[in-house]
């Protein structure tokens, strides 16, 4: 009996997921579902390797399946993967503290930006966690407010302000420095269970309902990028993800699956 089971379990197949770290969260909650009604797969969700590294990664057949916050370039594919879109969810303007504002305005966030609002109603330091210029999340908040994307570049460069380099030091960064300010997609913080405080903007939520009405500008595209010759395992994990079940959880966790 022992070693049936040891065979059993020894046999299973792998599917290993990799990709832009925001995504993984909720990769981890599919995967785990979908082992629940597939017991001869064992999934593997890797740490961060951004939208390109997992492309990189799936190229190189090193992993099975790639998620990405970016349609695939040109330059990535010559026909041998296929890409898959499967939602979008708000960026959400966040902090990990009680700052005593529960709301920012496109001018607020205009204000921290460029060093003219350095701290919060409570009295609290405002601490900046910026990501890269070329992250889909500075290019969300650059289209805020003319001035802001000169802002941030400013920022960037003065010293003891972070730049995080993936998702993950985002939020760790964010939950640990008292006062922080950022910005995390709503779909991370709730299939990581983040205990973040979303600000408001301009007195939209930053919700799935806002984003799909277009009352809340701000939200991060994804996408599943597999091999075009998929095999069995990954076409029925790709297939859950597209099922009613699968539907449930993106919309659970802060995605609208409709076509933007």
């Amino acid at each position: 009996m022992l070693f049936l089971g040891s065979s059993g379990a020894a046999h299973a197949e792998r599917i290993v997921i990799g990709g832009t770290g925001s995504a993984l969260g909720v990769m981890r909650v599919l995967m785990d579902e979908f082992e629940r009604t597939h017991p001869m797969i064992d999934g593997a969700v890797l740490p961060s390797l951004g939208s390109g590294g997992g492309v990189k990664a799936l190229l190189a057949r090193k992993i099975d399946i790639a998620v990405t916050a970016r349609p695939l370039k040109e330059s990535e594919n010559r026909g041998e993967l296929t890409e898959h879109y499967y939602g979008r969810s708000p960026l959400a303007l966040v902090t990990f503290d009680d700052v005593g504002a529960n709301d920012l305005t496109r001018q607020d966030i205009l204000s921290i930006f460029a060093g003219d609002t350095t701290h919060w109603p409570t009295g609290e330091a405002v601490r900046l966690v910026l990501r890269a210029s070329s992250e889909t999340d500075s290019k969300l908040l650059f289209t805020l407010a003319d001035g802001v994307r000169e802002a941030y570049e400013k920022q960037r460069f003065k010293a003891g302000i972070p730049t995080a380099v993936t998702d993950q030091d985002n939020v760790e960064l964010l939950s640990m420095l008292d006062g922080s300010f950022g910005s995390i997609t709503l779909s991370q913080i709730l299939s990581e269970k983040l205990h973040a405080h979303i600000f408001t903007l301009d007195g939209i939520e930053a919700s799935v309902a806002n984003i799909k009405d277009g009352r809340y500008p701000l939200w991060k595209p994804y996408w599943i990028v597999v091999q075009s010759d998929i095999s069995p395992s990954v076409s029925s994990f790709l297939e859950f993800v597209r099922s009613p079940r699968g539907e449930e959880i993106l919309l659970a966790t802060g995605h609208d699956t409709a076509q933007p």
